[in-house]
């Protein structure tokens, strides 16, 4: 049996260190991260790309660049008139089978999405967040489409699947992303 003393413990020691931060440079933005998140280098071709390592199994992906990913989700299906078209990967055969689904009249096109987007400012920029309907399961990240400097760069930065409280860091991080 687990002494309940040492699991109060394990999380309070969790939040003191994700709550004891330091500025994480990344040659062109800081930001001020939990001091157990690690920058992990990577080779991109037109861009500067690179992963964080921020715990729990969990990674971000960021992509500073010209063509960086602007988050937008890969729905997988197609509406004609009153018919949906939509695939889903066949694991036993490693292929894709195609199928169809008609449609209400009072069909809403993001039923089908499994996330969800909203903007904020910061640093005076426009931002485009996203963070999944479904908890741990999609795409949490931020895009820059003006990073606020003379380059016309764009950052993107996003984890997969994010535990709930990751999660919940990195959307505070992001707060603090500033460009040099």
């Amino acid at each position: 049996m687990i002494n309940k003393n040492i699991i109060v413990g394990f999380g309070v020691l969790l939040s003191l260190v994700a709550s004891k931060k330091e500025v994480l440079d990344l040659k062109v933005f800081t930001l001020d991260a939990p001091i157990n998140w690690n920058y992990i280098p990577a080779k991109g071709i037109d861009s500067f790309i690179g992963y964080i390592s921020i715990g729990n199994h969990d990674t971000l992906h960021f992509d500073y660049g010209y063509y960086s990913w602007q988050l937008d989700e890969d729905l997988n299906y197609y509406i004609s008139n009153d018919s949906v078209y939509f695939s889903e990967l066949n694991d036993e055969k490693s292929d894709y089978i195609y199928k169809f689904k008609i449609l209400k009249k009072d069909f809403i096109k993001e039923e089908f999405y499994k996330q969800q987007y909203y903007f904020e400012t910061i640093n005076g920029e426009r931002i485009k967040i996203t963070i999944p309907k479904k908890s741990a399961d999609g795409v949490t990240g931020a895009y820059f489409e003006k990073t606020g400097t003379k380059s016309k760069a764009k950052l993107s930065i996003y984890g997969q699947n994010l535990t709930p409280q990751n999660q919940k860091i990195f959307l505070e991080v992001i707060k603090t992303i500033k460009f040099k």
